[in-house]
């Protein structure tokens, strides 16, 4: 299971943005050389809370399963995404994401299917 982050420009906004999004793979239990389309990491739904440095919830979001970004709009700082429910095949937490006022920190937390 990984997660990922970046930083995408969006203005001078005085909040920052999270916008996040689940991939669940592998799709295929043996990837193909060269890969196809179908073997590729799909999105799926996923109830996620946001928490502040102190572990306090602060909001709630549901990732979309199909295209797309689920945006929270924070204050400036620093935050952990958590996958809920919280399971032992739960995409892990993704700790020290950074809202910085006017960008958007794009999260994507990886679940994994258990295909092999």
């Amino acid at each position: 299971m990984l997660a990922a982050c970046g930083t995408l420009r969006d203005g001078g906004q005085a909040t920052g943005r999270l916008a996040v999004r689940a991939l669940a793979g592998p799709q295929c239990p043996v990837e193909p050389q060269p890969p196809i389309p179908a073997c590729e990491p799909k999105p799926v739904a996923i109830p996620f809370s946001v928490l502040d440095d102190a572990g306090q919830t602060i909001a709630h979001g549901t990732t979309p399963a199909g295209a797309g970004l689920t945006l929270i709009n924070l204050s400036p700082g620093t935050y952990t995404v958590q996958p809920r429910p919280r399971t032992p095949q739960s995409a892990p937490d993704v700790a020290g994401v950074s809202a910085r006022a006017g960008s958007v920190t794009v999260v994507v937390l990886q679940v994994d299917t258990g295909i092999r």
